[in-house]
C-alpha cells in the first residue's frame, strides 16, 4: 500500500478557515513565516526511528479578551508503532456562558512555516484514526503534491464562566514533504475574534530526532 494514502481523499484543498468568535467567526491568517529548520531525512530502520515532540513560543491572548488558550503535549514520542498527540484548551474567562471555538482545529505547518507536519482534531471527519502509525519511515520521499482537508468549522464549546473545553489533536507526517516527521520547528496559528477583539493565537511545535539529539 502506498504510504500515507489515508490522508488524500476527503474534502477540498487545504485552505480551511479556522477561527473562533462568540457570535461570528473571524478568518485565518495566511502568513508565510519561514522559521522552520526542517530536515529531509533518509530512510532508516523502523526499529531505530524515534522522534520527540515539544511545544514552544505559545502566544498570549489579549488581556481584555474573555477567553484564555493553552496547549500541551500529551504523547510526545513518535515511533513506528505510535504517533504524538497534543491538547489545546479554551477557557471562558467572562461572566456569562459563551460559544468558544477550539484554539486550533486542524491544518498544515506549511501555512505558517515549512511543510512537514499536519495536525488534526480527532473530532474532524478527515482525521486519521487514533491508532495511526507512520508508514513513511522506510519510504521518506514526498508522495503527494498537496493535502486535502474538509472545510467544516472547528469544534465549538459551550462554556460557562471559568469552564474549559479541551480538544485532542493527532500529529501526522505531511506526505508533501521530504522525510518522515522531519526534524525542525513548525508554526501553527489561527485568527480569532471575541467581544470585538481580534487576535492571532498559535504555537510552535518542535520535532527532534532522539538518535542524533537534533
Amino acid at each position: 500500500m502506498n504510504r500515507r494514502q489515508g490522508l488524500r481523499s476527503l474534502g477540498v484543498a487545504l485552505s480551511v478557515t479556522l477561527a473562533g468568535c462568540v457570535s461570528e467567526s473571524g478568518s485565518t491568517d495566511d502568513g508565510n513565516g519561514s522559521d522552520g529548520d526542517t530536515n529531509g531525512d533518509s530512510a532508516v530502520s523502523t526499529d531505530g526511528f524515534e522522534r520527540q515532540i515539544s511545544i514552544s513560543d505559545v502566544d498570549d491572548v489579549p488581556s481584555d479578551a474573555p477567553v484564555e488558550f493553552d496547549v500541551e503535549v500529551v504523547e510526545k514520542t513518535v515511533t513506528a508503532d505510535e504517533t504524538g498527540f497534543i491538547e489545546v484548551f479554551a477557557t471562558n474567562t467572562g461572566d456569562t456562558e459563551k460559544q468558544i471555538w477550539s484554539p486550533y482545529y486542524k491544518g498544515s505547518s506549511s501555512a505558517e512555516s515549512e511543510a512537514g507536519i499536519l495536525l488534526y482534531s480527532l473530532t474532524a471527519p478527515d482525521s486519521p484514526e487514533e491508532d495511526y502509525t507512520p508508514d513513511c519511515i522506510e519510504d521518506p520521499e514526498a508522495t503527494d503534491e498537496y493535502v486535502e482537508m474538509t472545510d467544516e468549522g472547528p469544534l465549538n464549546h459551550t462554556l460557562g464562566p471559568n469552564e474549559t473545553g479541551t480538544d485532542r489533536l493527532i500529529v501526522v507526517d505531511d506526505p508533501t514533504a521530504e522525510g518522515c516527521f522531519p526534524t525542525g520547528e513548525y508554526r501553527f496559528e489561527n485568527a480569532h475574534e471575541y467581544a470585538g477583539i481580534e487576535f492571532t493565537w498559535g504555537f510552535t511545535l518542535r520535532i527532534t530526532d532522539e538518535n542524533t539529539n537534533s
